[in-house]
């Protein structure tokens, strides 16, 4: 049914856990995402990289995260987002994931990497930085700063940091 719709589906193993791999015939540039799911996870985290071709690393970043942590799924783009747009344009297979990733398990926490270009790091902390945890407010909850260390534990050879207290 997946090859129907210009999908390929793959069951994997990884480290001992079953994941299941949903993937957008490349070939076709239609954009509609890669997801994968770790169909045994209790965790209710999402790791997303929306513009993979463009924010640099936060493809490998998301892989690298899901690969080796437990969130439930992850999704990332397969398209530049000069063609598609998956964190700003609602009408795509990425908000739609979303949206039943969020109906599904209501508790779910969306990790939604991006990049941003050198020029707008406007100090030198921001410049060295190559992850920056935001919740998308000046006053962060304490789940930010929960997942900035982790980050930093999981993935020390990138410089994490949260906003806006460190960067």
């Amino acid at each position: 049914a997946w090859s129907e719709l210009g999908f390929q589906f793959l069951q994997l193993e990884y480290a001992g856990d079953r994941i299941w791999l949903i993937v957008d015939d490349v070939e076709q540039r239609r954009g509609f995402g890669a997801y994968a799911f770790r169909p045994d996870s209790a965790q209710a985290i999402v790791m997303q990289a929306p513009h993979s071709f463009a924010d640099k690393q936060s493809g490998a970043i998301c892989r690298k995260l899901f690969l080796e942590g437990s969130s439930c799924a992850a999704s990332w783009n397969t398209a530049h987002r000069s063609k598609i747009d998956t964190a700003h344009d609602n009408d795509n297979h990425l908000c739609a994931f979303t949206a039943a990733m969020a109906a599904a398990r209501p508790q779910t926490v969306f990790v939604q990497l991006h990049g941003f270009a050198s020029a707008k790091r406007k100090t030198r902390v921001a410049a060295s930085t190559d992850l920056i945890v935001s919740d998308g407010t000046r006053y962060p909850r304490s789940w930010t700063h929960l997942l900035t260390r982790s980050l930093k534990q999981r993935i020390p050879e990138f410089a994490v940091r949260s906003f806006p207290n460190e960067v």
